[in-house]
């Protein structure tokens, strides 16, 4: 049976581990006021990494993502 993806631990852990890794960075950007190089790779490389761990997930054909989201949809078989 498929599921949204927002009902996915996969989805939800990738999500919170995004949020963790980012946190120091952001945090410092914020108290210097500007990004760095270093800051701006290290949040781009999380984000890259968080995103292919949720195409993988939806690739793995057991979940949907709602319309207007790439994906397959409920409706699809």
């Amino acid at each position: 049976m498929r599921k949204s993806i927002f009902l996915s631990s996969t989805f939800w852990s990738i999500i919170l581990l995004l949020m963790q890794a980012t946190i120091p960075s952001i945090q410092e950007a914020l108290k210097d006021g500007e990004v760095d190089l270093v800051e701006g790779l290290e949040i781009a490389q999380v984000l890259v990494v968080a995103t292919l761990g949720v195409v993988g997930r939806v690739s793995a054909g057991d979940v949907y993502t709602p319309k207007g989201i790439p994906g397959p949809n409920k409706n699809d078989r």
